[in-house]
């Protein structure tokens, strides 16, 4: 199980990786059985394929999508985080709560997201990747 010190280390790294642009840095950062709920009481995706379509549903369509880090509390290999999302081309910005778990090689294997999109935010979701049943 990775330690405090290096789950915090891979939050910086996701965090570093995204908001430089980095499409195959920040896919590194996923275990490739990871399940994903963004956000939670849609579909669930799972594995790499779902988070590589994520990313091109975000930052392949040319939008300025950057995480701000609000608070993370790291617990064993679980975090809490606040992370603020502002879209600067689409002037939006969310507020998520959201909930990762870290596999041995500390990576994610789960991301619970927590937020209202309303309506805001259609453009962006996805399902393909979606687990059955």
């Amino acid at each position: 199980m990775p330690t405090s010190e290096q789950v915090g280390q891979a939050i910086e790294r996701y965090i570093d990786t995204w908001n430089r642009g980095d499409r195959k840095g920040w896919i590194s950062c996923w275990a490739q059985n990871t399940i994903l709920e963004d956000p939670v009481g849609g579909p669930k995706k799972g594995g790499l394929r779902s988070i590589e379509e994520t990313w091109d549903r975000t930052i392949g369509t040319g939008a300025n999508w950057k995480i701000e880090s609000v608070a993370i509390r790291i617990c064993g290999n679980e975090a809490g985080l606040h992370l603020r999302n502002v879209n600067t081309r689409d002037k939006v910005a969310v507020d998520s709560i959201e909930f990762w778990r870290f596999d041995d090689e500390c990576r994610i294997d789960c991301c619970r997201t927590f937020f209202t999109k309303d309506g805001v935010l259609d453009g962006y979701w996805i399902n393909e990747g979606a687990i059955k049943g």
